[in-house]
């Protein structure tokens, strides 16, 4: 019983984190400079945020079909990328005062961090017996 309630949160919250970063993914491919203007300069890290949110919809897709064999490819891994984009933002929101998105994402992406940990710990709770 425990088991098949784990997989089933799992499943939701992969479905859900597929939905989200599906829609993102497509707004940020296809408006390219629509959270923020891209320049020479930002034009890098452009690429390398569009190639992040591709690869982490892959995964929740991954997980959403079999959330048995693909959780850990992605749960742990997110955690560990949200709670870098949480803090960082939270340090960037101090120096750059008026970038108010900062600030959303440290809530956003520190509470998906937090589901993320939650799950991870509930998992290990369960292998362990």
């Amino acid at each position: 019983m425990r088991e098949r309630v784990l997989i089933i949160t799992i499943k939701v919250i992969a479905f859900m984190g597929f939905i989200g970063f599906a829609a993102f993914t497509a707004l940020y491919a296809l408006r390219p400079g629509y959270f923020s203007p891209i320049t020479e300069n930002s034009a890098f890290w452009y690429a390398l945020g569009l190639a992040f949110m591709v690869t982490v919809t892959v995964l929740a897709f991954m997980v959403f079909l079999n959330p048995k064999k693909y959780w850990i490819f992605l749960i742990p891994p997110l955690a560990a990328g949200k709670i870098t984009s949480s803090l960082s933002s939270l340090y960037l929101s101090e120096i750059y005062v008026t970038i108010s998105w900062l600030k959303i994402t440290v809530v956003t992406d520190g509470l998906i961090a937090l589901i993320a940990v939650i799950l991870i710990v509930l998992s290990y709770l369960y292998l362990r017996g």
